[in-house]
């Protein structure tokens, strides 16, 4: 892990070094994640990116994008890199709007 994503994560390298990334999705979206990850193994070319939370070391969760890239030869995958992209703000920003649109939908109708 880089210091950006050790700072974001809030987690010591030590404690998440040699663990799947699966292991640190919120519960909440564990299937939805499982279900991705099959996808990106299954075929070589890749996946689409995925937005899910992630526990934090601390405990809160944090709303973060994958993009993976598959790195092999022959169609078989010697690796996935993966870079994250932290969206909990605009995750917070939708969930407003979504509140916003519900109370006013609320009053009209």
């Amino acid at each position: 892990l880089n210091g950006a994503v050790q700072d974001l994560m809030a987690w010591a390298p030590r404690l998440v070094s040699g663990r799947f990334l699966a292991e640190l999705v919120d519960p909440a979206d564990l299937v939805r994640f499982e279900a991705w990850s099959s996808e990106l193994f299954g075929h070589p070319e890749g996946a689409a990116p995925i937005e899910v939370r992630f526990m934090r070391g601390d405990g809160d969760a944090v709303w973060l994008r994958v993009h993976p890239r598959v790195v092999g030869e022959q169609g078989a995958i010697a690796q996935v890199i993966v870079q994250l992209s932290d969206i909990s703000q605009r995750k917070q920003a939708e969930a407003a709007l979504d509140e916003s649109e519900h109370r006013f939908r609320t009053l009209v109708d």
